[in-house]
């Protein structure tokens, strides 16, 4: 009877090997088909956007418009209920990003107001993810070279007559910023206040003084600034940090990251991404 044992537990085996890919969490965008019975209105801007942002869109000719309203509560509410995870969303392309398996997916494809659903990426990333130790990073910086780059650009002569920033708001999409929030060029920027907003989109975290360090790199290029060693192009900016980019993986999730920071970027009012 040892056959029957082993079979069974064979065949319990191959039961459980072929649940799985059923169960497998992956990442999805479903989008929706309108936003109706919204309580927004264009003629109430500030509900949904900063007063910087509604100042710069009149600034810069920009109408405000419905597909600047926020994603109905009520849908994401129904995409929720049955069990998916539900994280970030779009306004412009009225849609939002769930973590949840092929099964669930599929009740959400059933929805009346879900128009269609896209496949971003496999696996877990926004919910119990594992994240990557925070590297050290080396501050060097040799002041004739920074001279140099600046001058080749007209950044000194731009600097000299006072243009270095102030007032405006910039924010940078990358992989990461480890050491900004230690390393002594970017001090300045706590001190003063100006580091505005940062968020990690990849893993749904406030942290992003972690992951790889280009992040690190371009921003030390706009706003490092070390006296008599190192200036970055406009330091004197406010900063708003979002990291999108996951070095890890090439997957189209990447692109909706960049689209979510972009959103929480213009309803703050920045300048220049």
């Amino acid at each position: 009877m040892e056959w029957k044992s082993k079979l069974a537990s064979l065949l319990l085996f191959v039961s459980i090997a072929y649940t799985l890919p059923a169960q497998t969490i992956n990442r999805y965008i479903v989008f929706f088909k309108d936003k109706a019975g919204t309580s927004y209105s264009v003629s109430a801007p500030s509900q949904f956007l900063s007063e910087k942002a509604i100042v710069r869109r009149a600034k810069q000719g920009i109408m405000i418009t419905e597909e600047d309203f926020p994603v109905n509560a009520a849908y994401i509410n129904q995409v929720k209920a049955t069990g998916a995870k539900t994280y970030f969303s779009s306004r412009w392309m009225n849609c939002v990003l769930v973590e949840t398996s092929a099964a669930i997916i599929e009740q959400v494809r059933l929805l009346p107001t879900v128009s269609r659903i896209e496949f971003v990426a496999p696996n877990k990333k926004l919910s119990s993810a594992r994240v990557k130790k925070e590297r050290n990073i080396k501050e060097t910086a040799i002041a004739a070279a920074t001279i140099s780059q600046l001058q080749q650009i007209g950044l000194t002569e731009m600097q000299a007559d006072g243009y270095r920033g102030e007032g405006i708001h910039i924010a940078v999409f990358d992989s990461g910023f480890p050491g900004v929030n230690t390393a002594s060029a970017f001090q300045h920027i706590f001190q003063e206040g100006r580091l505005i907003d940062s968020y990690d989109f990849i893993t749904q975290s406030g942290n992003v003084f972690k992951y790889d360090e280009h992040g690190t790199e371009v921003l030390s290029v706009i706003g490092a600034y070390s006296e008599n060693t190192f200036t970055g192009g406009a330091y004197k900016a406010s900063f708003h940090l979002y990291v999108t980019e996951d070095v890890g993986s090439e997957y189209r999730v990447e692109e909706y990251n960049w689209l979510f920071a972009a959103e929480r970027a213009d309803s703050a009012g920045v300048d220049v991404i």
